[in-house]
């Protein structure tokens, strides 16, 4: 998982690895995402299967609510100076 993580070129490639791979054990939620296209998916990563949401398709499955803007609230409340060598997504 960590590989695939660090070394995908990008989030498309990091989910193939994922899905095709047949020995998984555990599962989480990950959060898999690419500077080239600014987006994140929100994976589930389970033995029996794998899913890729977006942020408008994960509240299908935990019941929450899409807050629109959420993106634009966050990044204006980050300090510039703090966070100057993250790409927020």
């Amino acid at each position: 998982m960590r590989d695939v993580l660090e070394q995908a070129p990008n989030r498309s490639t990091a989910e193939a690895h994922m899905r095709a791979d047949p020995n998984r054990t555990f599962a989480v939620f990950l959060g898999v995402g690419d500077y080239e296209t600014q987006k994140l998916d929100i994976v589930g990563y389970r033995e029996s299967d794998f899913h890729a949401y977006t942020d408008e398709t994960m509240p299908d499955v935990t019941g929450q609510a899409y807050i629109k803007g959420i993106r634009a609230a966050i990044v204006a409340n980050v300090r510039t100076e703090f966070f100057s060598n993250f790409h927020l997504i």
